[in-house]
């Protein structure tokens, strides 16, 4: 399993102090991008975001967003077009189906909470990567929903062969549910819990999951 920082901000500031302490420790990371109609929460802007980490990424540092946006489409434009390492974006379902067609960068496909497997299309199970949330999604803190975990094992018995990524709420206490899994996902987004200790929390996290 891949642990993959993610960052959520609502400045610039602290924007470049989280990517800033996560970078010591990993070379990959999640952006996450909220505009306050999709969700409930306003982050900075998918543009403000290129612009910091152009200015403030490391060589050899990639990125993945996560867009929780009511329409994304500009934004996935300057994605495309910018000059970031970018391997995937993540949308939610509604806006997954407008905006995911043609696309120079792969798109994945966000499960909310309230999302039920059984309803997913046939042709769903073709995306390349999806991302079940644990918790309700828009800010960092939120309380984890264990019962999200049960997802994994039904996306795999209905033949769902992509990548699969868990996010929200992961401490190590969870991170000890999800080692206990028999399907378990291969990655996991964690925010809050590597704000503090960072390079501390992200070694033991490391270790617990290599166990299993």
């Amino acid at each position: 399993m891949n642990i993959i920082p993610g960052i959520l901000e609502s400045s610039l500031e602290s924007f470049v102090e989280s990517y800033t302490a996560v970078s010591v420790v990993t070379r990959h990371f999640q952006i996450d991008i909220a505009d306050g109609v999709l969700v409930g929460n306003t982050t900075i802007t998918t543009h403000e975001a290129i612009e910091q980490l152009l200015l403030n990424s490391k060589a050899g540092h990639s990125f993945e967003f996560h867009l929780m946006m009511d329409d994304p489409k500009d934004a996935i434009d300057e994605l495309e077009s910018c000059d970031l390492s970018i391997t995937r974006i993540f949308l939610h379902k509604k806006p997954f189906s407008q905006c995911s067609s043609r696309r120079s960068i792969p798109i994945g496909l966000v499960i909310n909470p309230e999302d039920e497997i059984s309803v997913l299309q046939i042709s769903d199970f073709s995306i390349p990567n999806l991302q079940i949330m644990t918790i309700h999604p828009g800010k960092q803190g939120t309380l984890f929903l264990p019962e999200q975990l049960n997802k994994i094992t039904q996306l795999r018995k209905n033949g769902f062969k992509g990548s699969i990524t868990l996010d929200g709420g992961i401490h190590e206490r969870e991170a000890k549910l999800i080692t206990q899994l028999s399907d378990k996902p291969d990655n996991i987004i964690v925010g809050s819990f590597l704000k503090d200790d960072t390079e501390n929390r992200y070694k033991k996290l490391k270790e617990l999951l290599s166990s299993s």
